[in-house]
């Protein structure tokens, strides 16, 4: 498994239902603070590297061309606005950075729903994506 973690670890751990935290709640938490830390940014990266496949299969138009760009950008956003906030200087910094993740995320579920809504692409194809960007906005609201 990538970075040694299997979901059964993280489960024990307790964290495998971040939606259910917010990111005020988990910025003190000190040695947990890693644990969560480590799976956000495995749980990010994921994230990207699905939106990456789905654009990859999605119909070649000016359309979907558009679209697939303005997802692309926003969930790859997601992971690399969520490195850069955890290497801030302050915790004021910190939550400003996050508010960018939460911000990408919401954009990132905007445009799976115009996907969705659109109904060029099965819905079953991306509801698992709808609701991953869905809870990341969550964890990081």
């Amino acid at each position: 498994l990538e970075f040694g973690i299997s979901d059964l670890e993280l489960f024990w751990f307790g964290i495998w239902d971040l939606e259910f935290f917010q990111i005020r709640e988990i910025v003190d938490l000190g040695y947990f603070w890693i644990i969560i830390d480590y799976f956000l940014k495995l749980r990010t990266k994921k994230f990207s590297l699905r939106v990456i496949n789905l654009i990859e299969n999605l119909p070649k138009s000016m359309t979907w061309k558009v679209i697939a760009n303005q997802l692309l950008r926003s969930a790859t956003s997601v992971g690399a606005n969520y490195r850069s906030a955890c290497r801030s200087r302050s915790k004021v910094e910190f939550i400003s950075k996050i508010r960018i993740v939460e911000e990408e995320a919401d954009e990132s579920m905007y445009w799976l729903e115009i996907i969705k809504e659109s109904q060029l692409i099965k819905e079953e194809r991306i509801s698992d994506l709808l609701k991953e960007a869905s809870e990341l906005t969550a964890i990081f609201t």
